[in-house]
């Protein structure tokens, strides 16, 4: 049989080695695509077959159980009553933001809204407890978790308490204001009240190497920060008006939701980092503790005794993996490299 001269079949649906003589047996794409994948000795050839794998591994083992549900972990306790626990890890960002490996070490409005919203069919949660590690992020993202935070609190009418972990700094702190009390470990790094707002200019520079930026625009002020020209006077003001009116908004919410004077606060709102332990001197926080204090705070403010205490939601196997292969990087760092060392946008957001 002469393969070459019969096209009833493409030519790419045939094995072409037959040892013992039988006729050729016909393979689907998928088997010779993987065929030669598997053939691939080099190093970038291992790598993509451990990545297939794992992506493999992780449509089945992710934070929702098989009823599309959130997944719920005891930690500990008994009785029918639940305190939920809720991590909020990572920096703060629009529900718009995209990172390679999906929402490895993000806090998004969307996703808190969704589990809160859960919550509403669900009686049996008693109180709840925001376990936040954070420095900070997007302002607006920052807001809209803080609203949904205290509309969840009305709403569920259950006590919400915030449990601040390493770090609950500038939008940490932020989104900390909208619960009914504050416990923070007394080596929690928090505070950090303030804007920011970060530009590279490389106009001296561009000088130097003979590089000429071009700019087509309808106004004067519309390449605010343009890196190939020197900053304006007038055009920092402009810029620093923005700043001032959402440094305003933070300082507001402190006022508000700790019930302090304004002279009170204004003094360690300056963009400084505290403690816990300073936090509390300053009544930024209700108190010193550990996670269990938060919990035995939620469960007292809820008027009860026993409950379990569960975690909802979670990363899957391969959020967790890549969190892990990113270990080196702290959120802060996280955060810096993702958005506002030269983005130009305004954030909440510690930058040690």
């Amino acid at each position: 049989m002469n393969l070459a001269s019969d096209t009833s079949q493409p030519l790419d649906q045939w094995s072409d080695h037959q040892p013992d003589g039988k006729p050729p047996q016909r393979t689907s794409k998928w088997r010779s695509t993987w065929h030669n994948f598997n053939l691939m000795g080099s190093a970038a050839g291992k790598v993509l077959k451990v990545v297939f794998y794992l992506v493999l591994i992780s449509a089945f083992i992710s934070p929702l159980s098989t009823t599309g549900q959130p997944k719920e972990t005891v930690l500990y306790g008994q009785g029918e009553d639940l305190v939920a626990v809720i991590d909020l890890n990572g920096t703060i960002v629009d529900d718009g933001t995209q990172v390679a490996f999906g929402d490895v070490n993000q806090i998004q409005p969307r996703k808190l809204l969704q589990l809160l919203e859960y919550f509403t069919d669900r009686p049996d949660i008693k109180a709840v407890v925001l376990r936040v590690n954070s420095p900070g992020g997007s302002v607006t993202a920052s807001e809209e978790i803080y609203q949904i935070i205290k509309r969840y609190r009305q709403q569920l009418d259950i006590p919400m308490i915030v449990y601040m972990s390493d770090t609950a700094a500038s939008g940490g702190y932020y989104i900390s204001l909208a619960a009914d009390k504050i416990v923070a470990n007394p080596a929690t790094l928090t505070g950090s009240i303030g804007v920011i707002m970060q530009a590279v200019n490389f106009n001296q520079l561009a000088d130097k190497i003979g590089v000429q930026g071009v700019v087509i625009k309808s106004g004067e002020n519309k390449d605010l920060l343009n890196p190939f020209e020197e900053p304006k006077p007038e055009q920092i003001t402009l810029v620093q008006n923005i700043i001032d009116e959402t440094y305003y908004m933070f300082l507001d919410r402190v006022v508000t939701s700790r019930g302090l004077p304004r002279d009170q606060v204004e003094p360690v709102a300056d963009g400084r980092v505290l403690s816990g332990q300073q936090a509390l001197a300053y009544g930024l926080v209700d108190q010193t503790g550990t996670m269990y204090d938060a919990v035995e705070l939620a469960k007292r403010l809820a008027g009860i005794k026993q409950a379990q205490v569960v975690t909802f939601g979670g990363q899957s196997f391969l959020d967790s993996l890549m969190g892990l292969a990113s270990s080196r990087w702290t959120p802060q760092m996280q955060g810096l490299s993702k958005y506002w060392m030269f983005s130009g946008q305004t954030a909440y957001l510690y930058l040690p």
